[in-house]
């Protein structure tokens, strides 16, 4: 199994158990509304809703952190090499609990690729028209999607 595919299992796994987590806080508070607590069901179903939107939107906040943080490191590498960036460190890699792997290999690769390209510089294939023709479509096309 590569880094990528270590990657999407860890955040199924934690995006699973986000779910889970949330739907049993859920169904045990309508139960223990209309149990215990002898609440009318409806209004113990309307708290219980409002109970899982909140718990949603913490969810969704902690575990768009928790994805994010591997494109945050990516972005950090690319930031760290790039000579208009002074103040961007390095990403700390080993800090990392999703990704690790993934956001390892790919930043070895840009390093490698940036110090390859400081040696010798840059490719001759960038120059070529054809790259530019490719480059150019494939922007104009991008954007169409964004108009």
């Amino acid at each position: 199994m590569d880094s990528l595919q270590r990657f999407r299992r860890r955040a199924w796994i934690y995006l699973f158990l986000a779910v889970a987590l949330e739907n049993i806080v859920i169904i045990g508070s309508y139960w223990g509304l209309v149990g215990p607590a002898n609440l009318d069901p409806a209004l113990a179903a309307l708290y219980s809703l409002v109970i899982g939107v909140l718990l949603a939107m913490v969810i969704a906040k902690l575990m768009s952190n928790l994805v994010a943080t591997p494109v945050t490191a990516l972005w950090q590498a690319v930031m760290h090499l790039s000579p208009t960036e002074h103040g961007t460190a390095a990403p700390k890699i080993d800090d990392l609990r999703i990704g690790r792997e993934l956001v390892a290999s790919l930043t070895a690769q840009i390093y490698h690729r940036q110090k390859t390209t400081a040696r010798h510089g840059p490719s001759p294939e960038l120059y070529s028209p054809e790259y530019a023709f490719a480059a150019n479509s494939a922007g104009r096309q991008r954007d169409d999607y964004f108009r």
